[in-house]
């Protein structure tokens, strides 16, 4: 840190840099320690190595801007290794997305544990030399207070600005060290579940159309049943609409439901769901109602099958 006795920053701190590497174009990104705030800033600006380059001066110096390049495209995961007992190291990973390397400006990969605590964040590197030449690597140092801890991960899409889940998982192993730059690991982006789809070959000499038409999705096929064998044609897969009740006062709401199927229904006086109990003109539930000319007062006097008011 320079502080100039002349010229335009006068008094002012600015700074020199001797800035090394072993290759032109190698791409450099550049931090600022606040220690008032004990804090470590990025800096949007980067800088392209070239060989015996020189950039400014105390009189026009380059400007550096405190801030992240990716804007509001870009997520606070960041973890607190000071929380944590125990180290290992994924020193090299592959995130892939339907076969396709992910890796762009921005995107993040990350490890969480059960209660969705940040427990490690990947560098994205891009190595000057191996089967994966100046292609994204990610490094990841991971924490924990136990062996055993099961940890998942999720990857930041910055340019779709959505968060993935990663198939992958692991059991946390003190030490551990998990590939490198040259033989790395491979973390695929899904979800692991099954894909729901109907197998029309499972219920030869029909198709799924044709089978749950002629027997329904009960009927046992085999070892299945022909919901089972197709599940697409029996409505049975999840993403669609679901249909239901969507009238919160219904004794049968059904929360889940998007597609409301006019099934709604209301508790009879007798508490049951949909059921046909009244109330009778009397105020009584399943009551026999006004007996003639007792009416509703002399109720308990009347007798329902002749109609007669009692003597009293």
């Amino acid at each position: 840190m320079l502080f100039p006795p002349f010229g335009p920053y006068q008094g002012t701190p600015v700074f020199e840099v001797q800035l090394r590497s072993n290759d032109a174009g190698d791409l450099l990104s550049f931090k600022y320690y606040d220690a008032s705030e004990d804090a470590i800033l990025d800096v949007v600006e980067t800088y392209e190595f070239v060989i015996n380059d020189i950039l400014g001066d105390v009189i026009d110096p380059v400007l550096y801007n405190i801030g992240s390049a990716c804007g509001e495209n870009t997520l606070n995961w960041e973890v607190d290794p000071g929380l944590y007992e125990f180290p290992a190291t994924i020193a090299g990973a592959i995130v892939l997305y339907d076969g396709v390397q992910m890796g762009e400006e921005c995107d993040l990969f990350a490890a969480f544990d059960a209660d969705g605590n940040v427990r490690g964040v990947g560098l994205m590197l891009f190595p000057p030399f191996g089967p994966y030449v100046n292609t994204p690597v990610f490094e990841m140092q991971l924490y924990s207070n136990a062996a055993g801890d099961l940890l998942t991960f999720k990857y930041y899409d910055a340019s779709e600005d959505l968060v993935l889940d990663i198939i992958e998982t692991y059991e946390f192993i003190i030490n551990d060290i998990l590939g490198d730059v040259i033989d790395p690991i491979f973390f695929n982006i899904g979800t692991g579940d099954e894909e729901c789809v109907d197998d029309d070959a499972a219920v030869a000499p029909f198709d799924c159309a044709g089978a749950v038409a002629s027997f329904g999705c009960d009927m046992a096929w085999g070892e299945s049943t022909i919901g089972e064998l197709c599940p697409e044609s029996c409505g049975l897969c999840g993403g669609g609409d679901i249909e239901g009740c969507m009238d919160d006062s219904s004794c049968n709401y059904n929360p889940d439901a998007t597609v409301d199927d006019g099934s709604c229904l209301q508790n009879d006086c007798d508490g049951e769901c949909g059921g046909s109990a009244v109330v009778d003109e009397c105020g009584v539930c399943v009551g026999p109602g006004a007996i003639y000319v007792c009416g509703c007062e002399d109720n308990r006097g009347g007798n329902p099958e002749t109609g007669r008011c009692s003597d009293q």
